[in-house]
């Protein structure tokens, strides 16, 4: 999955991604950022250690979001919420 620190992706990153993604994973899920890559992310979320890098982390799933299902989005918004909630009132 893309970094924090790093140019950001381009269209023709996302256009290798989906044509890797078509052939290796199953046909509901084909245009679909693999799981590992959600979990990759809430893992930032959660070793964030001040607000601006979970800042950063979630500018960063903001530029792929369209990479994830619905679901998997809110679960990801979700997880930045309590991470962010934790590290200011902490």
């Amino acid at each position: 999955p893309p970094i924090v620190g790093v140019e950001a992706p381009t269209d023709l990153d996302f256009a290798y991604w989906r044509r890797r993604w078509k052939k290796t994973q199953n046909p509901e899920k084909r245009k679909q950022a693999p799981e590992f890559w959600a979990h990759f992310y809430a893992n930032k979320f959660h070793h964030a250690l001040s607000v601006q890098n979970l800042l950063n982390w979630g500018k960063m799933v903001n530029l792929v979001k369209a990479a994830f299902a619905e679901t998997t989005l809110h679960k990801l918004r979700e997880i930045y919420r309590l991470e962010k909630w934790a590290i200011e009132n902490f």
